[in-house]
């Protein structure tokens, strides 16, 4: 297996590789150390050790980083969290860098934020 990760979206890839089995190593979908709520959804994603996803989110095909927050009724698809996604935000295909927060109920689409975001 050899990926060249340099690129968001194949970071992104790279990362769900190895929690669907594509990749040798094979992790938990979600790390030792998260906090993700009993009633969130966590489909085709890592959510790494440190990261919260909230109650009733839904984090579909993405990577959330430590240190990153997905809020109550937030919903992120193919996407990369650092930062902060607030309640009922939706974000989709996106890069959320660790400076940056989503407000309540925005939608984000195709989107590199801030706007100096890998």
């Amino acid at each position: 297996y050899w990926i060249d990760a340099g690129r968001p979206e194949l970071y992104l890839q790279a990362n769900l590789d190895i929690v669907s089995g594509r990749r040798a190593v094979r992790v938990d979908a979600v790390e030792d150390g998260a906090d993700v709520d009993a009633t969130a959804t966590v489909d085709h994603s890592v959510v790494s050790a440190g990261a919260t996803v909230g109650a009733g989110a839904r984090v579909t095909g993405s990577l959330v980083l430590p240190g990153a927050t997905v809020a109550a009724g937030a919903r992120v698809s193919d996407s990369i969290v650092a930062g902060t996604v607030l309640t009922t935000a939706d974000v989709t295909d996106s890069v959320i860098g660790p400076t940056y927060t989503v407000p309540e109920g925005t939608t984000v689409a195709d989107e590199r934020l801030p706007a100096d975001a890998p």
